[in-house]
């Protein structure tokens, strides 16, 4: 009688967790759905990770060569600023040497 007692209990668990293994059946079906769905997102998702970072990689790019050609318009600026200066002077040496 201890076998069949055994035997009937296995029976009534069994029986008890075949809706709890559909409805585990049942999720895992949903989940693989979503992650086929949500697949081309993670795609985009990934695809604009790597863009962002070639915009900040170029971002960098432009600022450095911004920063380089703002030390040439001083350097430029300064060069004008002397030869104003120089030809001022000259100017003012021609006019007194008149």
């Amino acid at each position: 009688m201890n076998n069949e007692l055994k035997d009937l209990l296995r029976s009534v668990i069994k029986e008890e967790l075949v809706p709890i293994n559909d409805q585990l059946n049942h999720l895992k079906t949903e989940q693989e759905s979503m992650k086929k769905e949500f697949a081309p997102i993670n795609d985009q998702l990934n695809h604009l990770i790597t863009e962002q970072e070639f915009i900040k990689q170029a971002v960098l790019d432009t600022n450095e060569h911004v920063v380089k050609m703002e030390t040439i318009l001083d350097n430029q600026h300064n060069i004008i600023e002397l030869l104003s200066a120089r030809s001022i002077q000259q100017e003012v040496e021609l006019k007194r040497t008149r």
